[in-house]
């Protein structure tokens, strides 16, 4: 028989997917395995102390003897199987339990057999906490759901790295599909590499599948922004001897970070296409650029039928891997003077029905000349809405981060000093 046990820590600490096993409430007890139980123990201990999966390497030089096994099934799949396995030893022990109380007990204590029976029943029910009951009357174990959250410190998901939008999301969730919309020239595309990095920067490693910008632009603009240089002068060969001083300092540090952000260039994609790098490469986060790009099944002929099913099957593929997803997504001309609205989303309305977050891009050309574009949260599907929050944008200079008060001055006064 297979040693599930075995498999599912394996599986988590290998796909970075510790939380997953911790918001499920699988505890030490759970694990029958002596070895097991101290590999648990001290992913438990890790993940408390510094907030994230502990690195297979790590894990790997903390427990050499340790027998760590390799599966190709989903690690759904894998904790079904756990789950199971631990029912049915729980469900043995009560039995025996059961057995020895009625050839024990008395003709008093026998009478409170179907009251017996019956918690043990509700505790064999609570054996593992599951996510996948949805009843009201279970709010006990989401309760110690929200404990085991709370002492995990998974009250927040993964940062954006921008203040205003994490306050309002409290982060990036696993199960999300994510729209980043604007007009033509509003900074999509910039907007999804500067929160790649920041996502990196957390310890994510993200993956950009580019529809829009071959490999070589991709490396460009994301080195631009981390290192703070001008993409045009990579390109065109014109860095001073500081820049290229700062950018060598950048690649050795890099080099030395175990999570990477991994570029996955095609011409055309299918959502068969981004299921499969996904499963391919695994990363933390995933982001489309963008979604109007990509193919749909040949008998889906209007443009609004094809946006709305591949929309809908990134969502499902965020819910079912549990693995975010970014899709950009452009903007009808309408959103070119008054900013990307969930009505004015261009292909078909269903990209907000079916995101959890929708950030509308908008700048007019007076706020391109002092650099500033603004972010309007459109839908939140776990929060408020309505927040716009400005950013200083200049692609120029590759410089993006949220607006300051000093930002405000024109450019000129700025340059001159005054």
């Amino acid at each position: 028989m297979a040693d599930y046990e075995n498999q599912l820590l394996s599986k988590a600490i290998q796909t970075g997917h510790v939380e997953d096993l911790i918001v499920r409430s699988v505890g030490v007890d759970h694990f029958t395995d002596s070895d097991n139980k101290e590999v648990w123990e001290y992913t438990l201990g890790y993940f408390k102390k510094y907030k994230k999966s502990p690195a297979f390497e790590t894990m790997r030089e903390q427990f050499p003897e340790f027998n760590w096994s390799i599966s190709s099934e989903p690690l759904d799949f894998v904790y079904d199987k756990f789950e199971t396995v631990v029912t049915t030893r729980k469900a043995q022990q009560k039995v025996e339990r059961l057995a020895e109380y009625i050839d024990e007990g008395g003709e008093e204590q026998l009478k409170k057999l179907p009251e017996l029976f019956l918690d043990e029943a509700r505790d064999l029910a609570r054996a593992i906490p599951s996510t996948k009951i949805s009843r009201f009357s279970n709010m006990p174990e989401r309760i110690e759901q929200y404990y085991a959250r709370k002492e995990a410190g998974l009250t927040m998901g993964l940062p954006y790295g921008i203040p205003i939008l994490d306050e309002v999301t409290l982060g990036l969730h696993p199960h999300q599909y994510i729209t980043i919309a604007g007009w033509t020239g509003t900074g999509k595309s910039w907007l999804a590499l500067l929160l790649a990095l920041n996502h990196y920067a957390e310890g994510a490693t993200p993956m950009l599948i580019s529809l829009e910008m071959d490999e070589e632009e991709v490396h460009s603009r994301l080195d631009a922004i981390a290192v703070g240089i001008k993409a045009l002068a990579i390109k065109g060969g014109t860095l001073t001897a500081k820049e290229i001083e700062r950018w060598r300092e950048y690649a050795e540090k890099a080099e030395q970070i175990k999570n990477d952000i991994i570029i996955v260039d095609v011409d055309f994609a299918t959502v068969e296409k981004v299921y499969a790098e996904t499963a391919r490469w695994m990363p933390d986060v995933v982001f489309v650029d963008y979604i109007q790009l990509m193919l749909a099944p040949n008998h889906l002929r209007n443009s609004w039928d094809r946006i709305g099913y591949i929309s809908q099957m990134l969502k499902a593929q965020a819910r079912q891997m549990r693995i975010p997803i970014y899709g950009l997504a452009q903007s009808n001309v309408d959103s070119a003077s008054e900013g990307a609205r969930l009505t004015n989303l261009a292909g078909s309305r269903d990209i907000g029905k079916h995101s959890d977050l929708v950030l509308g891009m908008y700048q007019d050309d007076n706020m391109k000349e002092i650099n500033r574009m603004e972010i309007n949260v459109e839908k939140n599907r776990s929060g408020p809405t309505g927040d716009t929050i400005a950013m200083k944008w200049n692609p120029t200079t590759a410089e993006f981060r949220p607006w300051r008060d000093s930002d405000s001055y024109p450019i000129e006064a700025q340059v001159s000093g005054v």
